[in-house]
């Protein structure tokens, strides 16, 4: 049976190591979000229901009653454990 890594300091915080693990993640899809204006000039990430989508434009039509847009995706993946939206 796998036994999991420390992935905490001594205080209870991230270790240094996975934190900056973390960071260069959040990094990376915000350099996705510049690139992506070329086709996309609106795109937004949107977490919904633990999946991460990347959308052409708002998640939600603010001039139809906030109507949820889920065509918009172009690209999306599990994000587990995110209790995110919905």
């Amino acid at each position: 049976m796998a036994t999991k890594k420390k992935t905490t300091g001594k205080d209870g915080k991230l270790s240094s190591k996975l934190k900056k693990r973390v960071v260069e993640a959040i990094m990376e899809l915000n350099l996705i979000l510049i690139d992506v204006p070329e086709e996309y000039p609106n795109a937004e990430w949107y977490l919904n229901e633990d999946m991460l989508h990347l959308l052409t434009d708002r998640s939600h039509d603010i001039d139809n009653k906030h109507k949820a847009m889920q065509d918009r995706s172009i690209a999306h993946g599990l994000i587990i454990n995110s209790s995110g939206g919905g």
